[in-house]
Parts: C-alpha cells; structure tokens; sequence
C-alpha cells in the first residue's frame, strides 16, 4: 500500500502520495489539492491510493488515445464487465476508434474530432447503431482517464 500525507495550505489540503517507481528507479509522488474538511481530504487521499494499488491510476492525459483505450481495455474494463461486453468494447476501439483518433493525444481529443469519427462511421456503411456503441465506448473510456 502506498503512503501519503494530507497538509493544509490556505483554505485549502494539499494531498501528497507516493506512486510507484519509474522505470530508471527514481521515486515519484503524486500531488492534488482540494478543498473542504481535512476528514474529506483524508478520504481522497485513501482513495486516490487505492485506486493506484488497483491499477487505476494512469496517466491519460499524456497519452495517445490509442495508448489509452488498449490501457482501458487491459486494466479497467477486463475487471469491472462481463466478458460479452469486453469484447465489443475491444471490436469497437480496434475498428472504429483507433484507426481514427488513436494518434491524437487523449488532452488534445476535441469534439469535433469526435463528431467527424461518428460521421466516417455511418458514411462507410455502417449503422448509426453501430456508431452509437462506439461513442459509448469512447465516453467510458474517458471518463475513467
């Protein structure tokens, strides 16, 4: 289990916690400020580090979308659905989302970008059902980053 350490600064908590080491072996810490009782930043804190022991903590925003979704699809979904379910997640990203956003930078993805992959999808044949499964794909893969 990882520790942390919860500090006031101003009005405000100041949550700090170890990660786990990067590759070269240099230690790295994680840092989120909010606001509220220190019982409630406690409460983050226990849960931000519980969620890295589960492996849920990951850089997206750093990340291509195509590094993101395999990420998802591995470590969140694979947990959490049915195996039905994982693997239309799967078809969806390998067919439609990689191949259309999966270079772009998931703190780069914007909207339009996202409407235009929809629109691809529906103009090579497929349904707008079929379009539809894989934005829901998409929405819940970026809610988890």
């Amino acid at each position: 289990m990882a520790k942390g350490t919860v500090k006031r600064r101003g009005r405000s908590w100041v949550l700090r916690w170890d990660k786990p080491r990067s590759p070269d072996g240099k230690r790295q810490q994680g840092f989120k400020s909010i606001r509220g009782t220190k019982k409630e930043a406690e409460a983050e804190l226990h849960r931000l580090m519980s969620e890295q022991d589960r492996g849920m903590i990951y850089q997206a925003a750093k990340s291509t979308t195509a590094e993101w979704l395999s990420h998802w699809l591995d470590n969140i979904v694979v947990r959490n659905v049915q195996p039905t379910t994982l693997q239309s997640y799967r078809s969806y990203v390998k067919t439609h989302l990689i191949p259309s956003i999966g270079h772009i930078k998931v703190r780069n993805l914007r909207p339009e970008q996202i409407e235009k992959m929809l629109t691809d999808i529906v103009e090579k044949g497929r349904t707008a059902n079929t379009a539809r499964h894989a934005f829901v794909a998409l929405q819940k893969a970026l809610g988890d980053a």
